[in-house]
């Protein structure tokens, strides 16, 4: 058994204990125990087909576990848990096309709380100057660039003012210039409103650029096979973080690791 805890359980917003998964039989995820703690940003990272994305949907109560449970704040969980959030990686397929940017951020709050106009109003103005959209209120998906359209979807999450974010890629469909403007939102976001973030990539250096911790999963069946501390301070900027001797000693060392795990894999 692996078993991994960042603090004590006691602080705990997600603690996933005992987790495996099969689809058909087969195996995707073998007894996962990660204790998550608020207020953290932390990376699953691997190479595609080690269940990232699957452990993810678990957490958020998209998918059932066959063995083994997941609990938000000591509850299990059973189906989508209100507080927790979840951001998929294709942005053109989780807001509403025919919307506009308030609209598609107002429809979390129009169909989770019992709010007045005027406070679904204002909550969305905030949110959306929040995520830097201001002045594109009245826009359609269509009259937007793929960067601004995960900025909405982005919004429309925080609107909901979830306690936890869990997100799959989310920039991983847009230009290496815009991917670097949404991490550092999310960056100055999590630090702004106290969120906790589950963050799915197979990158290395996003993982390392954003998390307080770095969790490398091992594949068939996903596994974790290692944990890496992130002791990078903030705030964190693209060139000066990057540029950091620890930025560039932890990036090595889990390239060595995922080296690893795809030889491991392969034989």
């Amino acid at each position: 058994m692996t078993s991994v805890a960042f603090k004590s359980i006691q602080s705990a917003t997600l603690q996933v204990e005992n987790v495996s998964k099969r689809y058909r039989g087969v195996p995707v995820l073998s007894d996962i125990n990660l204790t998550i703690p608020e207020g953290v940003i932390i990376s699953l990272l691997g190479p595609s087909g080690c269940g990232k994305s699957t452990l993810l949907k678990i957490m958020a109560g998209l998918s059932n576990p066959c063995n083994g449970s997941v609990a938000f704040r000591g509850e299990i969980i059973n189906q989508p848990p209100f507080d927790v959030l979840y951001i998929f990686q294709h942005y053109n397929r989780s807001i509403f096309r025919w919307r506009t940017v308030a609209e598609n951020v107002a429809f979390g709050l129009n169909n989770r709380m019992r709010l007045s106009r005027e406070q679904i109003r204002l909550r969305c103005e905030e949110y959306i100057q929040q995520v830097g959209l201001k002045g594109f209120e009245d826009y359609y998906p269509s009259q937007l660039s793929g960067g601004m359209q995960q900025r909405v979807a982005i919004a429309r999450a925080l609107a909901c003012e979830p306690k936890v974010l869990l997100m799959d890629e989310p920039f991983s469909a847009v230009d290496a210039l815009t991917r670097n403007e949404l991490q550092d939102l999310l960056l100055n976001l999590w630090q702004r409103l106290d969120l906790t973030i589950v963050f799915v990539t197979h990158d290395i250096d996003e993982a390392v650029y954003l998390s307080e911790t770095v969790v490398l999963m091992d594949k068939t069946p996903g596994r974790v096979y290692s944990v890496t501390e992130v002791a990078l301070g903030h705030p964190r900027d693209q060139i000066r973080t990057r540029a950091d001797p620890i930025f560039l000693d932890l990036r090595q060392r889990l390239y060595n690791d995922i080296t690893a795990v795809r030889k491991a894999s392969s034989n």
